[in-house]
């Protein structure tokens, strides 16, 4: 087999027509130069190179190899060019991975920075699980986490809260109630906190009753779906409450062990322009996404005629 290397010496030889020129042009000292050509010539079992006099000129078959070597290096001109051109245009594709409830209210934005970079795919998976970026099975990560992987880039974008939630009709009626019928909590993956009678009693201490536990589950959709329906109270986080104009906050917020909100990509991808004209669009629009994970959100996003 060839090496590159070799043949990179003895083009710089026929570029510079002296050992020393080469050597210089290379970097190296003149030995290295020598001892390459002297490689290449083992491997191909010709002479490339001759004295005559104090010069080293090339034979015919060492300018057949400086010619191959020539067109061999304007290739790989030509496909760094092509490769890093397409690198750092904004096209091709970005696999996202987020959880449901932050892809729904994430929806707009997405569909923004698609619109105005129409040569650009997101692959967007939704879901709960977690997709593993060191093996390039996602590009990009919002993840809920108290400690993101040292391995890859992130970039902390919210703390999120929690909230206890009503609908509206329920809301009007809680301060008559002694007993709320049913209460659902959101129990999302390693989320044990979530459980047991503290947060029971911060239920009970927001409505001003006891509260029957008659749901939980890992689903913000089924749960919102469940206290809009008029089923008592739930916990949710702040940023599926305060999203929705149908359900209003009953007391205040608390963190509940919830995790940090991360944005998270593997170092190799931080040259690659689209990524990180991506992921700085992601940085700039959860600036402005903040309120709703922290409870202070000025508006709902989902109006209550929505579904």
């Amino acid at each position: 087999m060839l090496d590159w290397n070799d043949l990179q010496h003895l083009l710089a030889l026929a570029q510079h027509s002296s050992l020393p020129q080469a050597a210089d042009a290379l970097g190296v000292n003149r030995t290295t130069v020598a001892r390459r050509i002297q490689h290449l010539e083992d491997a191909l079992g010709a002479k490339l190179v001759e004295r005559i006099g104090r010069d080293l000129v090339l034979t015919d078959a060492g300018r057949e190899a400086a010619a191959s070597a020539e067109i061999i290096e304007g290739e790989c001109q030509n496909l760094q060019r092509r490769v890093f051109g397409r690198d750092q245009q904004l096209a091709g594709a970005i696999r996202l991975t987020l959880t449901p409830a932050i892809g729904v209210m994430l929806a707009p934005q997405l569909a923004r920075f698609g619109a105005q970079h129409p040569e650009l795919v997101l692959e967007v998976s939704s879901t709960n699980a977690t997709e593993d970026l060191e093996m390039m099975e996602s590009d990009v990560a919002l993840r809920l986490t108290n400690k993101p992987p040292e391995n890859l880039v992130g970039r902390r974008l919210a703390k999120p809260m929690m909230g206890v939630y009503a609908s509206h009709a329920t809301a009007a009626k809680l301060p008559q109630m002694e007993e709320v019928e049913s209460a659902a909590l959101f129990v999302g993956r390693g989320s044990g906190a979530f459980r047991g009678d503290s947060l029971r009693r911060w239920i009970n201490e927001a409505t001003d009753a006891e509260v029957k536990l008659a749901m939980q589950s890992n689903s913000t959709d089924l749960i919102k779906e469940f206290v809009v329906a008029g089923n008592g109270v739930a916990v949710l986080p702040c940023y599926v409450g305060e999203a929705d104009s149908r359900l209003e906050r009953i007391g205040g917020t608390r963190p509940e062990g919830f995790g940090e909100l991360w944005l998270l990509y593997h170092p190799r991808l931080r040259r690659l322009h689209r990524f990180r004209a991506f992921t700085e669009y992601l940085v700039e629009e959860f600036e402005r996404l903040r309120p709703l994970f922290e409870g202070n959100a000025v508006e709902p996003r989902i109006d209550s005629t929505a579904a």
